[in-house]
């Protein structure tokens, strides 16, 4: 059985989270999915609220946009 080869980290799309419209425009404070692999971790992680504020990293995960890391809600391989 030949094993299939990764393709790594990988962002395949960004759509709005509530719509799954595709995002070609982001708003300051929209929330959108970004779907794609090796995206975070396995199991996935999801943000806790005790802190008062959302993470800007998840097991390791960032997103950066325009150089500034952005909250997370959620991150998963």
């Amino acid at each position: 059985m030949q094993e299939e080869a990764s393709i790594g980290v990988y962002a395949g799309c960004v759509q709005d989270a509530a719509s799954f419209d595709n995002a070609g425009i982001l708003s300051p404070g929209q929330i959108v999915t970004i779907f794609g692999s090796e995206l975070g971790s396995d199991p996935g992680l999801q943000f806790s609220a005790d802190a008062g504020t959302l993470p800007t990293q998840l097991g390791g995960t960032r997103v950066l946009l325009d150089g500034e890391a952005i909250p997370l809600l959620y991150a998963s391989y």
